[in-house]
């Protein structure tokens, strides 16, 4: 038994005793010993950057083809570089489906190839070289810097973690605890080897709040400089696994330049709007749409999206084109955490959320969650989310002006999926599932699994009787009807 094995041992006989009398600046001089001996064991205190690849399976976290079920599966392969010094991160990801229902983003056939980083305390994203600004990722990717083995290690030094020590399967385990403020919780389980075998934590997500992330680390092999890493590396956020990834390359202090784009660094919310009718505004401006709707004695917003900035700047332009109503109902299309991060922040103005019955179940525990990590708008105004679940049909109507929304049926993208229909404008809002084709493009002779999705919510159009002339995108714009007629080759 090595020297740290024999001090692990002692002090876990010890703890039974004495840890919950220790003071805690002992624990702390405690953890900073076993940090300190996991820091040289791995190399971390040389260790300035690392660049490393892997491959296997990953998740499409949030968006599941059925809430409370699985999520689904992607093929996933990922070059990621890590800055510690600078505090920053870039994952060059490969994703393609391994099976069909469910979002993710991922076109339905082929890859999907992604720069997807951190800096500066904001994030971007590139693909196919353009540059995508916008912080609905702060939350998940800044702590990413941070969830590995040796960046965890740092962070616990810098934080002044302290220490327990638990039993699992026969073997000591030491338990470093700290919080990187605003960021995360964590818990850093160290084993015998001063290896580091998984981190536990708590980030915020602004769907769900407080919410878990593990990360299982194991077969360490060393590398240049004496720097160890693990071959596999496990993640579940949610309870959900989200990674399962074999690691194929490691490089040590690798040259790790990420340059934050003027694009990101500079990037405010904002919202773009256009009059579609009297009384009824599509909120453009970033990834996604929302539209503003003006009735009687009352305003109605179709999607909160993203996260409480995003969301936070619809509330403030519905309360400009619509001044002295309160927004009574926020119509959610579905629930994939990027339609329903600003769920909350509609929740915090007292709207109620209107949403498939499906979803209430769902919604009502997101809502109800702690959220003390990072206290958003629904946390700070300690009130209770109204939800209303609905069937395949919903009217509002004030005697002059009417919104219906309907249940999508039979798409794969997500069972619970709703359009919001304007009968006296003959507007219909859909999310995901449509995007016209370039000018002068036919449709495939051999229809794609994509174009199954537009196959599908034409049928649902057909299906409904719903006269249509315009077709507002939650992603994308607003297209004529024929748009969608020449798509289906009509």
């Amino acid at each position: 038994m090595n020297k740290f094995s024999q001090r692990v041992s002692v002090l876990a006989v010890a703890a039974t005793f004495t840890m919950l009398a220790m003071p805690a600046v002992a624990q702390q001089y405690e953890a900073a010993g076993i940090l300190k001996r996991t820091a040289n064991n791995l190399g971390a205190g040389t260790l300035n950057t690392i660049t490393y690849s892997a491959a296997g399976n990953g998740w499409g976290f949030g968006q599941p083809y059925t809430f409370g079920k699985a999520l689904p599966r992607q093929n996933y392969r990922v070059t990621r570089s890590i800055d510690y010094v600078n505090g920053a991160i870039s994952d060059d990801v490969t994703r393609s489906r391994a099976e069909l229902k469910g979002g993710t983003g991922v076109p339905l056939t082929g890859e999907q190839n992604a720069i997807e980083a951190a800096g500066g305390n904001v994030t971007w994203n590139v693909v196919n070289k353009n540059v995508q600004p916008g912080n609905r990722y702060v939350y998940d990717r800044l702590p990413q810097i941070w969830m590995n083995p040796h960046g965890i290690i740092k962070a616990a030094q810098k934080n002044n973690g302290t220490l327990t020590f638990v039993t699992e399967g026969g073997k000591s385990l030491g338990v470093v605890s700290f919080s990187e403020a605003g960021r995360f919780n964590a818990k850093v389980y160290i084993n015998d080897a001063a290896e580091v075998a998984r981190i536990e934590a708590v980030v915020h997500n602004p769907v769900v709040g407080d919410m878990s992330v593990v990360e299982k680390f194991s077969e360490y092999r060393e590398f240049a400089g004496g720097v160890k890493f693990p071959s596999r590396i496990e993640e579940s956020q949610g309870g959900q696994p989200t990674l399962q990834l074999v690691v194929t390359d490691v490089q040590p202090n690798a040259k790790v330049a990420i340059e934050v784009p003027a694009a990101a660094a500079n990037f405010k919310e904002s919202v773009a709007t256009t009059k579609l009718a009297d009384g009824v505004w599509l909120l453009a401006g970033g990834s996604h749409n929302s539209l503003a709707i003006e009735m009687k004695d009352y305003a109605v917003v179709v999607e909160g999206p993203l996260y409480d900035a995003r969301s936070q700047a619809v509330i403030d332009e519905t309360k400009k084109l619509i001044p002295a109503k309160p927004i009574r109902y926020l119509l959610n299309t579905h629930a994939h955490y990027d339609h329903s991060g600003g769920v909350a922040t509609f929740a915090a103005e007292g709207a109620t959320i209107v949403t498939n019955q499906a979803n209430k179940p769902f919604y009502e525990k997101a809502m109800s969650n702690k959220r003390t990590v990072s206290p958003d708008a629904l946390a700070k105004s300690k009130k209770k989310a109204k939800i209303q679940g609905v069937g395949d049909k919903f009217v509002l109507s004030d005697g002059n002006h009417s919104v219906e929304m309907h249940l999508q049926k039979g798409v794969i993208h997500n069972d619970a999926l709703m359009m919001v229909y304007l009968p006296k404008e003959k507007i219909l809002v859909q999310a995901d599932v449509f995007a016209p084709l370039p000018a002068g493009a036919t449709p495939p002779a051999n229809p794609s699994p994509q174009y199954t999705l537009v196959s599908n919510f034409a049928e649902n159009i057909e299906r409904l009787k719903l006269p249509v002339e315009r077709i507002v995108g939650i992603h994308g714009g607003v297209a004529p009807f024929a748009e969608l007629a020449k798509a289906m080759g009509k």
